[in-house]
């Protein structure tokens, strides 16, 4: 595996794999400042959009092992690629990007030069402008394969699940049980 942006799994079915860079200015979830940050998505997706059912899982990756991991896709895979799901694999938390040794940044800085993260008060703000990238930008998907899309499902397992959990219970402004 020579790239974080490299499926453990094979492509089947016609799949494809790109990773896109994003930038921008992200707002905090709890005090409101905003910070830059550069981050990557991963995204693989139906080369041919007429196999594409309409979903895309917008994955939160997990970061408890200071790395990003891609729980869902190494779970799900076959079965996203055979139904023809679209997977895109967010980096939105400060250790996979430049908070560890094993961060983006870190493990290859040739290939993710500048890769910036303000910290996981901001991964809030970064999941949400990833997936609007990947719903309003013609370069990610494709204007063949964004006509198509129907549903979005954001996805994370374990920590990435929990930070999943509070923003979209902030989303439908419903506190977390105390």
């Amino acid at each position: 595996r020579d790239s974080f942006a490299t499926s453990l799994l094979p492509l089947t079915d016609g799949y494809v794999e790109e990773e896109f860079l994003l930038s921008g200015t992200a707002t905090g979830h709890v005090g409101l400042e905003q910070a830059e940050y550069r981050t990557r998505i991963v995204v693989r997706r139906p080369q041919d959009a007429a196999t594409f059912n309409g979903t895309v899982l917008m994955h939160w990756n997990n970061v408890t092992s200071q790395q990003d991991v891609e729980a869902v896709w190494i779970e799900g895979a076959e079965t996203i690629m055979r139904r023809g799901y679209i997977y895109v694999g967010v980096s939105a938390q400060k250790q996979g990007v430049d908070g560890s040794p094993l961060g983006l940044a870190y493990w290859d800085p040739v290939r993710y030069p500048g890769l910036v993260h303000p910290g996981d008060d901001y991964s809030y703000s970064i999941f949400s402008q990833a997936t609007q990238a990947v719903l309003n930008d013609r370069s990610v998907l494709g204007q063949d394969i964004l006509n198509g899309v129907e549903i979005v499902l954001a996805a994370g397992s374990s920590q990435s699940g929990t930070f999943l959990s509070t923003y979209i219970l902030s989303l439908i402004h419903i506190s977390e049980p105390t």
